[in-house]
C-alpha cells in the first residue's frame, strides 16, 4: 500500500516564500498494476488551473509518500516526466 500527496508550488528564487498552486492525494493497494514483482507505471495527474507565475519566480513539485518505501525512476528505460501544458 502506498499512499503519496505532491504538491506543484510557485516559490521565489532559491524555494522561499512558496504558494501552493495544486494539491492532490492518491493511495494504492497494491502500488504495482496487476501486483507484479517488477517496475510499473502510474501517471499522477494533479489536475488544471490557469494562472500566471511572476518573472523570477520557480515551479517546484514535491512528492511526499507514506506507508511504504517507493523508488521512482527517473533515467534510462524508465524516465519519469512533469508535464506543465498551457
Amino acid at each position: 500500500k502506498v499512499s503519496l500527496e505532491a504538491t506543484l508550488l510557485a516559490c521565489d528564487a532559491g524555494g522561499l516564500n512558496c504558494s501552493t498552486l495544486l494539491q492532490r492525494s492518491w493511495t494504492y493497494d497494491p502500488w504495482n498494476v496487476g501486483a507484479v514483482a517488477t517496475w510499473t507505471e502510474r501517471q499522477l495527474v494533479l489536475g488544471s488551473l490557469s494562472t500566471t507565475i511572476a518573472s523570477g519566480r520557480e515551479i517546484r513539485l514535491i512528492v511526499d509518500v507514506t506507508h511504504d518505501t517507493l523508488w521512482i525512476a527517473l533515467s534510462g528505460d524508465r524516465p519519469s516526466s512533469l508535464l506543465l501544458s498551457r
